[in-house]
């Protein structure tokens, strides 16, 4: 529930129609079309405490997507340093904020 909720006010925010891929080896959360192309992929996790098992799944997910906007979006923000990973996090706070601006 969280996930589609996120993925529809995304989608709303950014003027794209949404869509959810799915292949026998991977699902993913979202994924924001314009015209039919890859916009924004996106994962949502949940979870009270975010660990770099989480990050590196999502970087596996994510690296089957070229050339989109990449964005993890979580309850809040890593403990550790995660600025080497190659996509966005958002915690609940900056999705309100990039929402509603």
């Amino acid at each position: 529930l969280v996930e589609i909720n996120i993925r529809e006010a995304l989608a709303r925010k950014f003027r794209l129609s949404e869509a959810i891929w799915q292949a026998s080896y991977l699902e993913i959360d979202g994924l924001l079309l314009k015209y039919k192309k890859p916009k924004i992929v996106m994962e949502v996790k949940w979870v009270n405490k975010i660990t770099k098992g989480h990050l590196q799944r999502t970087e596996e997910i994510f690296s089957n997507f070229r050339k989109v906007r990449k964005l993890l979006i979580t309850k809040q923000f890593p403990e550790f340093d995660y600025s080497n990973y190659d996509f966005e996090i958002w915690d609940a706070k900056t999705f309100i904020e990039e929402i509603i601006m």
